[in-house]
């Protein structure tokens, strides 16, 4: 049996979604066995007490690649730069599915597919595509200008305007396999990412607004180029 790591986090202001996040995997992964870990990226000592006797193990995060942040807006993205280095970290696990805390559970199977995505495999994703998007029901356009507006300022020329035009494939929930090779892609083409984009000297709100989706794209990149 592959042993499974469930991981989520949050800080305070995002936590009562965490929660609900964690209950949802509580109905609808008890099928399968399983860890949950909760990175803490600014909770509160009662929020940390909560989660601990909900079962969760709890890590604290720090920030990698370098990053020296000096910005409290963006002190919780953090999180999203410390899951490629996930393996490394909290490394008795076989399979390591990571949710957003602002996603849920809704039907077990959705755990289940992602997990029989990594173990055979690799690596589980899907894309951000669905009937009843906003982006196809006349947003696309707006969407698509976005997405260029967004790899333009953290890559410039360096990477083809097509690659915006790409449907994502999201980082909010995603399983791989410890071994997988995804992991060393992302964490390459993560820290290139923030490399270019700091070199440039952004603002503070400029930063706030990329570190949200620097990570997807990073990886979106990786998968496209590679």
């Amino acid at each position: 049996m592959n042993r499974l790591l469930i991981v989520t986090g949050s800080d305070s202001r995002q936590y009562a979604l965490a929660r609900e996040c964690v209950q949802s995997l509580q109905r609808h992964a008890s099928h399968l066995p399983h860890s949950v870990a909760f990175l803490d990226l600014g909770c509160t000592e009662a929020q940390i007490a909560e989660v601990q006797a909900a079962g969760c193990l709890v890590r604290p995060v720090h920030w990698e690649f370098g990053i020296q942040n000096s910005i409290p807006e963006v002190e919780c993205r953090k999180g999203q730069m410390c899951r490629t280095f996930l393996t490394k970290n909290i490394p008795d696990y076989d399979l390591f599915f990571w949710i957003d805390a602002d996603a849920w559970v809704q039907d077990r199977s959705a755990i289940d597919q992602f997990v029989e995505a990594a173990r055979t495999r690799g690596a589980g994703l899907v894309p951000e595509i669905e009937r009843s998007s906003k982006f196809f029901h006349g947003g696309l356009n707006a969407y698509l200008q976005s997405m260029r507006s967004l790899y333009r300022r953290v890559y410039g020329d360096s990477i083809p305007d097509a690659f915006a035009s790409f449907i994502n494939l999201n980082a909010g929930v995603f399983c791989f396999h410890r071994d997988s090779q995804v992991w060393d892609l992302w964490k390459q083409t993560l820290h290139d990412a923030i490399q270019v984009f700091l070199s440039q000297q952004p603002a503070n709100h400029e930063v706030a607004a990329v570190f949200a989706l620097i990570d997807q794209i990073a990886l979106n990149v990786g998968i496209r180029q590679h």
